[in-house]
């Protein structure tokens, strides 16, 4: 009698124990939920979406080290209505597209990516941002154009991506040997740190 009252207690004890270890398990998941939806929320505050009706937050879940500034991988993909060519922004900058959509996650191919060529354009001037031997330039532009070291950089909307979308700054400005065109060396400041990004969908 006293070993089948001992068990018992042992099993109530077992119980219990379990019972506070779902209600922790439960409290840091409402935690974490809640921690990642103040980050959405705050990309939200960031991007000015005045005129933007569709667009996604997602979190970046996975970035290869040997192929950092290529590509990243989202937390978001068919399920959720993503798309290839989609524009992909961190903050209220632009870093790049999506380049494969699974059902719960998605390719993005980063603005410093080699096999991205994006048009931007500067003040008045056109050109084509690129990736050569690792350094992001724009070697396109005519000697006349008028630019400056800190000058902004913005996409072209002259393909497929709209325009006015923030890409970076111009670091350096290099006058070409031939004497007609000016080589323009491009600080990306927004592809370093990326934790969450936004998709915008479709046509804007």
């Amino acid at each position: 009698m006293l070993l089948v009252l001992f068990t018992g207690i042992i099993s109530k004890d077992v119980i219990i124990s379990k019972y506070d270890y779902s209600k922790t398990i439960l409290k840091t998941n409402k935690l974490l939920y809640n921690n990642e939806l103040s980050k959405y929320n705050q990309i939200l505050k960031e991007l000015d979406l005045k005129n933007i009706n569709n667009y996604i937050a997602a979190r970046v879940i996975y970035r290869d080290i040997n192929n950092f500034y290529q590509y990243i991988t989202i937390n978001k993909g068919s399920k959720h209505n993503i798309r290839t060519g989609d524009v992909v922004l961190n903050g209220s900058n632009f870093i790049g597209v999506v380049k494969n959509v699974e059902k719960y996650r998605s390719l993005i191919m980063l603005v410093s990516n080699p096999l991205l060529k994006l048009s931007v354009k500067l003040n008045n001037s056109y050109g084509t941002l690129k990736n050569i031997d690792g350094e992001l330039i724009i070697d396109d532009l005519i000697l006349d154009s008028i630019n400056h070291v800190g000058d902004s950089i913005y996409t072209s909307g002259l393909t497929y991506i709209p325009d006015n979308f923030y890409v970076g700054k111009i670091k350096k400005i290099i006058p070409e040997e031939s004497g007609i065109k000016n080589k323009i060396i491009i600080d990306l400041e927004s592809i370093n740190n990326i934790n969450y990004v936004m998709v915008i969908k479709g046509d804007l």
